[in-house]
């Protein structure tokens, strides 16, 4: 008998060179954010930050609201992921120090001031409610041209390279750094 559902294919975490000419493009190095809808402006930059350094997926990262956000006034700064793929995807993340130091607290200030709900209001909503999908197609296509394309690498395997170990501490964010 056939197992009720499909057994995909575990996603390949990415190499530190991948991560560092990633990383190193002008967009993370400039804050040279792209023009169009696709991107979602400030998201093409936060997003894969955020989920490099949190793990988490990218339609969540796309969807956080303002108030999703505490500065950390007294206690750490985190985000709350509420609107999640799984009931156990809804979780508190702090935020890494290397986010707080490029000035992703600053970005959130920003955003409250403007009145705005949405963290990320330039990225699309799909019919369904769901974001991410165009902001993942855009992120497919840039890392591309950026030389890091590798079967079995998308948006998703920076998730699995944070869960594997890759990111937050020790080498990768050594780098990271020296390019920001």
């Amino acid at each position: 008998m056939a197992p009720a559902f499909e057994v995909k294919k575990p996603r390949k975490i990415w190499e530190d060179a991948d991560v560092v000419r990633l990383f190193a493009s002008p967009l993370f190095t400039t804050y040279a954010i792209p023009e169009g809808a696709d991107p979602g402006m400030d998201a093409a930059y936060w997003v894969p930050l955020l989920a490099l350094y949190s793990g988490a997926r990218i339609g969540e990262l796309a969807g956080l609201l303002v108030a999703d956000v505490e500065s950390g006034d007294s206690s750490p700064a985190r985000f709350l992921i509420g609107k999640a793929k799984t009931r156990a995807g809804r979780r508190e993340i702090m935020l890494h120090p290397e986010l707080l130091r490029l000035g992703f607290l600053d970005y959130v200030a920003a955003m409250k001031e403007q009145g705005r709900t949405r963290l990320f209001p330039a990225t699309g909503i799909l019919p369904d409610g769901t974001t991410g999908k165009y902001l993942s197609d855009w992120f497919g296509t840039y890392r591309v041209a950026q030389g890091a394309e590798k079967p079995g690498q998308d948006f998703h395997s920076v998730r699995t390279t944070h869960q594997a170990g890759g990111c937050g501490m020790g080498s990768r964010t050594q780098k990271l750094a020296e390019f920001s």
